[in-house]
C-alpha cells in the first residue's frame, strides 16, 4: 500500500510553462511558415538575471544585424530590407 500523506505535487498548465532560452520561431501562417527555415516572427528569450543585457546577432535572408536585449523575451520580426527572419544567437555583452 502506498501513502501520499505529506507529499505535494504541483503541475503548471502548458500555457504557463517556461519559454526556452535563446531563439525560438513562431509560425504565423504568413511569410515564412517555417518549413523552409524562414520566419515572419520569433522570440529571443534572454534567460539571465534581471537588469543584464546581451548582444545578439539576428540573421535574416539577405543580411544580419546586432541588437542589445535585456533579460526576458524580445519579439523579433522579418525586416522588409533584410528579408525573412532566420535565427538569432548571443554574441557577447553590451
Amino acid at each position: 500500500m502506498c501513502s501520499l500523506l505529506g507529499t505535494s505535487v504541483a503541475f503548471a498548465p502548458a500555457s504557463q510553462a517556461a519559454s526556452p532560452c535563446g531563439f525560438y520561431p513562431l509560425t504565423t501562417g504568413n511569410l515564412g511558415g517555417g518549413d523552409d527555415g524562414n520566419y515572419e516572427k520569433g522570440i529571443y528569450n534572454h534567460c539571465t538575471s534581471t537588469g543584464s543585457t546581451v548582444k545578439i546577432r539576428v540573421d535574416y535572408t539577405y543580411a544580419s544585424e546586432e541588437l542589445c536585449v535585456s533579460a526576458g523575451e524580445t519579439e523579433l520580426f522579418a525586416n522588409p530590407h533584410l528579408g525573412a527572419l532566420r535565427y538569432a544567437v548571443a554574441t557577447g555583452t553590451c
